[in-house]
């Protein structure tokens, strides 16, 4: 159901006519009462997206991810509170 509410969320704020937006889930006991969100998006025109100036890739390891409870917000563009420390 949650993982359901997060592709609706999305899908909402998207132009939904013209974007095929796929989701999945999938259960991890490991993650105890957590939520994983996971979105890619392709063929997206906008102005937010930067082109060929782009911060190198950045890998992370289980060490790097919060488990800190967070709320959904409404404004999926304003992630700031998912940032790693």
């Amino acid at each position: 159901a949650e993982a359901n509410s997060v592709a609706k969320k999305i899908s909402g704020r998207m132009d939904v006519n013209n974007a095929l937006v796929i989701w999945g889930a999938r259960v991890n006991d490991e993650f105890e009462g957590y939520l994983r969100v996971m979105l890619l998006i392709t063929g997206i025109k906008s102005p937010q997206i930067f082109g060929k100036d782009i911060s190198p890739v950045q890998s992370f390891n289980n060490k790097n991810i919060s488990n800190k409870k967070i709320g959904l917000s409404n404004d999926i563009f304003n992630i700031g509170e998912l940032a790693f420390d």
